[in-house]
């Protein structure tokens, strides 16, 4: 025998003193080619094991997604990330799920076991604003919560969303002119306004109107 490959790149290499050369000569190259210069710890070679990585600074991606994971594990920070490299950035402080949005501004996600919401907040608590002056439909996605109505250029409607159990959104009449030139409410489809079938005028100067629903039906107060 005067050659022998090698268990983990399949090298094949001379036996020394059992093999005459040019033939030794082209299997050392072709192993130092084809083998050494090209492994890839993938295929050629050993994988690596995690023992292998020491990651000691940020590990880009190069905008592709990280998938197939099980879970995602977070270290526990002492309070939110606020270097100016921390945009969104999802990460955990004190047990707590925390999000900084692309401002770097800190968004809490999580209170204890449970889902933070407006009623856990301290501080005022701020509704996405939209000015309307011409035909309008609410859409289910975008997060409209006031909707200022300015009816000074003509009577429009304004069609609502699917009805959403918990959906919330006010009108307001903003130029005092609802009873020149009134809004009026389209459901989406068939449900109902505060029980009717059909469109509702709003027709209050400088009305404020409260609208939510129960998942079927919308309901309107105010006047």
């Amino acid at each position: 025998m005067s050659t022998t490959t090698t268990p983990n790149m399949g090298m094949i290499l001379p036996v020394p003193g059992s093999e005459l050369g040019p033939a030794w000569a082209t299997e050392l190259i072709a192993a130092l080619t084809n083998k050494v210069d090209a492994h890839n710890h993938a295929g050629i070679g050993l994988t690596l094991g995690t023992s292998a990585m020491n990651v000691n600074a940020d590990f880009p991606f190069n905008a592709f997604n990280a998938t197939g994971f099980r879970s995602t594990r977070y270290n526990s920070q002492a309070s939110t990330l606020v270097l100016g490299t921390d945009i969104n950035c999802l990460y955990s402080v004190l047990g707590n799920l925390y999000f900084n949005n692309n401002a770097g501004t800190p968004v809490q996600i999580t209170n204890a076991a449970a889902v933070n919401s407006a009623s856990a907040l301290t501080g005022p608590v701020v509704g996405t604003i939209r000015t309307i002056t011409t035909t309008f439909t609410v859409d289910s996605v975008t997060p409209d919560y006031e909707l200022y109505a300015d009816t000074t250029g003509g009577a429009f409607n304004v069609t609502m969303p699917t009805p959403t159990n918990g959906r919330l959104l006010t009108v307001i009449d903003v130029k005092l002119n609802f009873g020149t030139a009134a809004l009026t409410l389209v459901p989406h489809g068939a449900e109902k306004i505060n029980l009717f079938a059909g469109n509702l005028i709003l027709s209050a100067n400088g009305g404020r109107y409260t609208i939510e629903s129960n998942g079927t039906d919308w309901f309107v107060h105010g006047d």
